[in-house]
């Protein structure tokens, strides 16, 4: 949106929602609410106990700035992002285009 590549009808704030836990499920697994910052997820116990690779790589992606700010269930809905994306003058699909399959494997 910053750079005019995609106008979306709406935006939403799920921050009210309240899905900003990490909690253990009945099965050994964790449920991890999408608004959960990076580095709370990280230092979480559960997490830094059951899956220490996890808090390994999310510490290791972004600055501790971002870490901090960043949520969880982010990333998970942006488009991706190609290195000709940005691009406004590839001549090829680039994306920014519905329906366009550029890149997908």
């Amino acid at each position: 949106m910053k750079n005019g590549m995609a106008q979306p009808p709406a935006l939403l704030d799920i921050r009210h929602l309240g899905l900003t836990s990490a909690t253990a499920t009945a099965s050994g697994g964790v449920r991890i609410g999408a608004g959960v910052s990076n580095s709370a997820l990280a230092t979480h116990p559960l997490i830094r106990t059951h899956y220490p690779v996890l808090a390994q790589a999310i510490l290791s992606g972004a600055t501790t700035q971002l870490c901090n700010m960043a949520a969880v269930g982010v990333k998970l809905l942006q488009r991706k992002q190609f290195p000709y994306f940005m691009q406004t003058g590839f001549s090829r699909c680039n994306k920014r285009v519905p329906g366009c399959r550029a890149g997908d494997s």
